[in-house]
């Protein structure tokens, strides 16, 4: 029993002083500053104001290619028959109440609007293609 605590003691030593060590680099690790990455997407508001602000004109406009350039590819899918079948002064309309939107949710990639149309809030959301424009997803 003498001989176990003999060897015990010293290796339990052996071993704490390999964990604080071991704990001591890490944390100077860790403190080092994270480097730049040039692929993270920041939220550009400007960017997103511009392509809302296309969108109210495409609209505005009545015509129902000029609304198809606005909407995510995906989204359009989805949209197509719809947009079709409104007419001209419904389109106006749309663009008209969209003037009033106030930006109530983002992300990097995805920003949605609230918008007032009659007595009826409405939510109108864009997301950022592959090219950085921000098209509508849901409308």
């Amino acid at each position: 029993m003498n001989s176990i605590k003999k060897y015990l003691l010293p290796f339990l030593c052996g071993v704490l002083v390999a964990m604080t060590l071991h704990i001591s680099y890490r944390c100077q690790k860790d403190d080092d500053p994270l480097p730049e990455n040039e692929n993270v997407i920041k939220f550009d508001l400007n960017q997103v104001s511009k392509d809302a602000q296309k969108a109210e004109e495409a609209f505005l406009s009545g015509k129902t290619d000029n609304v198809k350039s606005v909407i995510h590819e995906d989204a359009l899918k989805f949209y197509k028959d719809v947009i079709e079948s409104q007419s001209p002064e419904r389109l106006t309309a749309l663009g008209n109440a969209l003037k009033n939107r106030k930006l109530k949710n983002h992300s990097e990639i995805y920003a949605e609007y609230e918008f007032v149309e009659g007595n009826k809030t409405f939510t109108v959301a864009f997301a950022m293609t592959g090219d950085k424009t921000w098209k509508i997803v849901r409308l």
